[in-house]
C-alpha cells in the first residue's frame, strides 16, 4: 500500500486516544506515509500502562509498567497533545478539547478504547482508575456488616 499526496504539506492525521491502538495506529501511518503525513495525538493520560496488570497491584503483585507517552510520541514523531476529546465538528473537520483547542485534521482516527460498565447489579467493577478506592470502600463495607457474601460460583451464571 502507498500513499499518495502531491500536495507538498504534509496530511494531518489526529488520533484521539493515547493506548496501544492509538500507538500501532502511529506506527503504521508513519510506515506507511513518512514525511508526507503529520500525526498528532489527543490523550488524557501521561502514561501508557498495561490495565489488565493494574488490577493485581493491591494484593502484593508488582506494580504494572508504565511508559511515558511523550518519550514514545516524541520517538516516533508524532505531536502529543495532553487533554481529552470533547466534540467533533465534522462539517468544518474540527475536534474540539476539553481545554478548548481546536484541533483541524484531513484524517481522523478514534482509539479511544473500552468503555467500562456495571454488568451485573449488586457486583462491584473494577476500575483500576480507581481500585485503592473501591477496595477500601469494599473492606469498610464488609466492617460494617454491609456485605455478607464476597463470592459465589453460580454453574448457570458461568453457562450464560
Amino acid at each position: 500500500m502507498t500513499f499518495a499526496n502531491s500536495s507538498a504539506e504534509p496530511f494531518n492525521v489526529l488520533i484521539v486516544g493515547g493506548g496501544v491502538a492509538a500507538l500501532e495506529a502511529a506506527l503504521a501511518l508513519r510506515d506507511l506515509g513518512g514525511e508526507r503525513i503529520a500525526t498528532t495525538m489527543v490523550a488524557p493520560n501521561g502514561d501508557l500502562v498495561c490495565r489488565p496488570m493494574t488490577v493485581r497491584e493491591p494484593f502484593g503483585y508488582a506494580v504494572a509498567r508504565r511508559y511515558p507517552l511523550e518519550e514514545i510520541a516524541r520517538n516516533i514523531g508524532v505531536e502529543l497533545r495532553a487533554d481529552s476529546f470533547k466534540w467533533l465538528d465534522r462539517e468544518r473537520g474540527v475536534v474540539h478539547t476539553e481545554a478548548g483547542e481546536q484541533l483541524s485534521y484531513d484524517a481522523l482516527l478514534f482509539a479511544l478504547g473500552a468503555r467500562m460498565y456495571d454488568r451485573f447489579e449488586h457486583a462491584l467493577t473494577l476500575d483500576d482508575a480507581r481500585l485503592d478506592e473501591l477496595l477500601h470502600g469494599l473492606i469498610q463495607d464488609i466492617e460494617s456488616g454491609y456485605v455478607h457474601r464476597l463470592a459465589e460460583h453460580d454453574p448457570v451464571m458461568v453457562a450464560r
